[in-house]
């Protein structure tokens, strides 16, 4: 009997126009010396702030099953619209029909954005209803927790995962968590996590960063995909734990160097705790950072750090179809059109020290300008 055709998914249909675009991008199918694909480069499928759109989530999955270039498929978060009470049985139902690891971060509504039980939630809680389930998918063995690091060896990239939103879970006299849950700040817990983890990566790897929101200093940049006029920075001052401070970049920038970072960060708020950096990755030598992927703030941005402008930052529009949800994005959506998606194919080439984005879905701005493809270099 013939080998029963491969179905084409309705999302792989609607952007067509794309596909060459895709390969392109990873390099797929390059042939040399007799061997296909020797130059194929890591490319990973990012969606991020689905909003509670089951249908997003199953398309991004058969848009990854269906093309053979894409090693892995990520979402930086915000899978719910609200609160923790909302059902998200959905989202692990079309991830576990993932054919190759499908990584999953935690955001603000996740963890229910408010102080107020039940509509919020510890982390470990929004850990095992949204991370523990699809753990197998992520590739991570032994998961626990909602950060973690996932090596692709055959590219030499390790991904970090961090979890931005690790307030305390200590309650007040009134019975509500004493921190906002949709606090942006990193625990002490997980600053030396990191720490440990940073300095175990293997010497020769390149280190993404992956996470909801940036919770520290940085500033918007000019260039292809950055909206004229927005800062990621002034958008959520008003939750930065630790004000504009550059603790995670510094950190980073440590790591970077192969120097040592040694400092204290004071909160801005008195319930919080001081957190401290005690790292020295001299030992271990300089690092290759390729750069820090976000979602949350519902629009497509290339940054920098404040202090560290090698440090960049891409932040991607959301990827939920309803039109509000896209409220502060400049790509208009349309459903039953290739505008009804929103995703992106990012490759990365170690070799030439490049991010390489393309669009798959809604591409066109409000200003009429294209945003198909596009080259950073870090």
């Amino acid at each position: 009997m013939a080998e029963q055709e491969k179905r084409i998914p309705a999302i792989v249909e609607r952007n067509r126009d794309v596909e060459h675009i895709v390969y392109a991008s990873s390099r797929y199918g390059h042939h040399g010396f007799g061997r296909r694909n020797k130059d194929k480069l890591f490319s990973m499928l990012v969606s991020t702030d689905i909003h509670h759109c089951p249908s997003v989530i199953e398309a991004t999955v058969d848009y990854l099953n269906y093309h053979e270039p894409l090693d892995c498929g990520i979402c930086l978060g915000d899978i719910i619209a609200a609160d923790f009470r909302e059902d998200g049985s959905w989202y692990t139902e079309h991830v576990l029909r993932a054919e190759k690891p499908f990584l999953t971060l935690l955001g603000n509504h996740d963890v229910g954005n408010s102080a107020e039980p039940p509509l919020a939630a510890t982390s470990q809680m929004a850990f095992e209803k949204y991370m523990r389930p699809v753990a197998e998918k992520i590739g991570v063995a032994g998961l626990d927790k909602p950060y973690y690091v996932r090596l692709f060896d055959e590219y030499k990239i390790a991904l970090v995962a961090l979890h931005v939103f690790d307030t305390p879970d200590g309650m007040d006299e009134k019975g509500n968590y004493a921190v906002h849950r949709g606090m942006e700040m990193l625990s002490q817990t997980q600053i030396d996590w990191l720490i440990g983890t940073l300095a175990d990566i293997p010497a020769d790897y390149h280190l993404v960063i992956a996470m909801h929101a940036y919770p520290f200093g940085h500033v918007a940049e000019p260039g292809a995909w950055t909206q004229q006029g927005k800062d990621l920075g002034s958008l959520s001052a008003w939750d930065k734990a630790y004000g504009t401070t550059n603790l995670l970049p510094d950190i980073i920038h440590a790591w970077k160097t192969g120097t040592a970072r040694r400092a204290s960060y004071a909160p801005r708020y008195s319930n919080l705790p001081t957190i401290t950096v005690d790292c020295d990755f001299s030992a271990r030598g300089e690092g290759q950072f390729v750069g820090y992927l976000v979602g949350h703030y519902h629009r497509d941005v290339i940054a920098h750090s404040d202090r560290y402008p090698s440090q960049k930052i891409i932040a991607f529009a959301s990827a939920a179809s309803d039109a509000w949800q896209n409220y502060d994005g400049d790509l208009p959506r349309a459903e039953g059109t290739k505008a009804e998606d929103l995703l992106t194919v990012c490759s990365i080439d170690t070799e030439k020290r490049e991010i390489r984005l393309v669009r798959v879905g809604s591409n066109i701005t409000m200003e009429m300008t294209e945003r198909t493809y596009t080259v950073i270099p870090y």
